[in-house]
């Protein structure tokens, strides 16, 4: 845990500035309903100028009307109360649990660490507990939106609970479009960010349409001169067959260079067999970086890491077999022997690219505080973070399709058989994703805000690990204190 003692002012001078285009903080407001007239801690601004037109009292397990002597059992409640009327108010809260988070939307003073049965004198430095839940279906401990009057929150501790769905982070207080909040004596800490989710697997490849094998050759049937002697002996098929090689298979189609069909038969002999085919695996996208943006969920603005690349979608599909070669034919007339060639079989089509596998999403983010175009002075105050969410597992890339067999060579004749189809060859397989980056760490996010800090301490938890990957993983997420960004 380090401490930092900075006041920040606009010039940048100071060692923990932290400002943009928001008009600089240089002292807490006196409009501030004061916390207690004795602080506890001396190092604590004195806010004892102004009188609270009203004051609600909350001690958990109550069930009262606010009084005093009957408080609330809810702090939600008390503000809710509070917000429908108008002046400056005061929310007593006596040491103990309270349960869900805190929606601020009125100027208030909540003011902890009270003992109802001490005259709701302070008694302890930050006593009062908020254990946040869900809001609006993120976990936060606190916000604070659209407030112009002032607002203090004064010995407490503000715990944002762990995030519960893929890849949501905690925040421990949410500070929007607000122009006058002092955190004072307080403890922030925000919960653990949840795992983000694994990219999806690259769909296979089938038989590709393109990459058709090459069609066989056709074997000998004639040689185009009549026989004497067979016209002599009254047939009228006199056609001498033979002396002639069969034809060559026709060349397979596809995108990784022509796959031969097979040479023709020599005179009786069968044909050759077509060129088999194969391909590589493309390359995979690339993890999640280290680095940051601001998302827009639901309303909301949140903090997360970087979504791995999806792997490219394969282009390539395997080249058709070759056509087997038409067999020869022996030199017989019809009234011999009579030998033809078959014809050489057809080639197996090639098999179709792989899809590239689906980037794995990035771990939920730890922040502490994020404030948005808001003003905040931090007092006498420990920020704490837990650990980012590991980064989603980057999908594995789509399987090449299996190209087809060759078809065999098939004659019943007497002659030879032509050669075989050759084998289509397998299409190229899609990128792997890469994997998602971890879960951010950081005390203080900001963006369009001015941050006044004195006293600050910052506890920092560890960021989430990035996704595996069978191609890159991810990033280990961003570690800091405090991080802005650009306007």
């Amino acid at each position: 845990m380090r401490n930092f003692r900075a006041i920040l002012t606009i010039s940048l001078v100071a060692a923990c500035l932290y400002s943009c285009d928001k008009e600089t903080i240089t002292e807490p407001t006196s409009e501030l309903v004061p916390a207690d007239t004795i602080p506890l801690d001396t190092n604590t601004t004195d806010t004892t100028e102004s009188v609270p037109d009203r004051i609600l009292y909350v001690s958990a397990g109550s069930s009262g009307d606010g009084s005093e002597s009957d408080p609330l059992g809810s702090i939600q409640e008390a503000l809710d109360i509070l917000s429908m009327g108008s002046g400056k108010f005061s929310v007593f809260v006596a040491n103990g649990e309270y349960f869900g988070s805190l929606t601020i939307s009125a100027g208030i003073t909540i003011s902890g660490g009270r003992d109802p049965q001490a005259d709701w004198a302070i008694t302890s430095q930050r006593g009062s507990i908020i254990r946040g839940g869900e809001l609006s279906g993120f976990a936060i401990g606190a916000m604070i939106k659209d407030v112009i009057a002032p607002v203090l929150l004064d010995r407490l501790t503000i715990i944002g609970a762990n995030a519960t769905d893929s890849g949501e982070g905690s925040y421990g207080l949410y500070c929007l479009n607000s122009d006058s909040v002092v955190v004072s004596n307080c403890e922030i800490s925000s919960g653990n960010g949840m795992a983000g989710a694994n990219g999806n697997v690259g769909e296979d490849g089938g038989v590709s349409s393109v990459a058709l094998g090459g069609q066989g050759g056709s074997g000998c049937w004639d040689n185009g001169y009549y026989d004497e002697e067979c016209l002599r002996q009254g047939y009228t098929d006199c056609y001498i067959h033979g002396n002639l090689n069969g034809s060559p298979g026709d060349t397979g189609l596809g995108s990784d260079g022509a796959k031969t069909g097979g040479a023709g038969g020599a005179s009786g002999y069968p044909g050759e067999d077509g060129t088999p085919s194969t391909q590589d695996r493309d390359s995979g996208g690339i993890g999640g970086i280290n680095s940051l943006s601001i998302a827009f969920d639901n309303g909301f603005t949140i903090v997360q890491g970087v979504v791995g690349d999806s792997g490219l979608d394969a282009t390539e599909s395997g080249s058709g077999g070759g056509g087997g070669g038409g067999a020869g034919c022996g030199c017989y007339s019809v009234i011999g022997p009579n030998c033809p060639g078959g014809p050489g079989g057809s080639g197996g089509a090639g098999g179709a690219p792989g899809k590239g596998g689906e980037g794995g999403f990035p771990g939920g983010s730890s922040v502490s505080i994020i404030v948005l175009n808001s003003l905040l002075h931090l007092e006498n105050t420990d920020l704490i973070t837990k650990s980012g969410g590991q980064g989603g597992d980057g999908g594995v890339g789509g399987v090449g399709g299996t190209g087809e067999l060759g078809q065999d060579a098939y004659w019943e004749g007497i002659g030879s058989a032509g050669g075989d189809g050759g084998a289509g060859g397998n299409g190229q397989a899609g990128g792997h994703g890469g994997g998602g980056s971890g879960g951010a760490t950081i005390c203080v996010v900001f963006k369009n805000s001015t941050i006044e800090a004195s006293f600050v301490n910052y506890d920092l938890g560890f960021p989430g690990q990035g996704g595996a990957s069978e191609g890159f993983a991810g990033s280990l997420g961003k570690i800091a204190e405090v991080y802005q960004f650009p306007n």
